[in-house]
């Protein structure tokens, strides 16, 4: 038997409707949120839509995914498809040693990209790059 996984949202959520049945709850302020639905019943489009939306508990297992959130105040609970959530985690890039590129040489990669997008751009690059290199003594 396989454990249940769950993921527990406090605070207060805005919904749109994406499309038919699917919807996207977020939650902004200091510790942001999205929580993407899809399959939702049609009777349970019509609550979300219209009622204020708040402390999401998501409940995966094997068969089934479910949302229980506050609909103005009362706890519900709506049988979903699937839900998709989204934390960013605000420091994930700052420990990690990423190259900063100066002006001119994110002038050079533009151009280069640009020349690449051509209809045989990537040859032309291909080319210059071999010729280029024999000129400054290279191999």
């Amino acid at each position: 038997m396989a454990a249940k996984k769950r993921c527990v949202l406090p605070g207060e959520f805005r919904s749109l409707e994406l499309a038919r049945g699917t919807w996207r709850l977020e939650r902004g302020g200091p510790e942001p949120a999205e929580v993407f639905v899809r399959g939702v019943q049609p009777m349970a489009a019509a609550l979300l839509g219209t009622v204020a939306l708040g402390d999401l508990d998501i409940e995966w297992s094997e068969t089934a995914t479910s949302l229980c959130a506050t609909l103005d105040g009362q706890r519900s609970t709506l049988p979903v498809r699937s839900a998709i959530v989204h934390q960013p985690l605000p420091g994930l890039y700052r420990g990690l040693p990423l190259a900063v590129l100066d002006d001119t040489t994110r002038r050079f990669w533009r151009r280069v990209f640009l020349v690449a997008r051509w209809p045989g751009g990537r040859f032309l690059l291909a080319w210059l790059a071999r010729n280029g290199s024999r000129r400054r003594g290279g191999t």
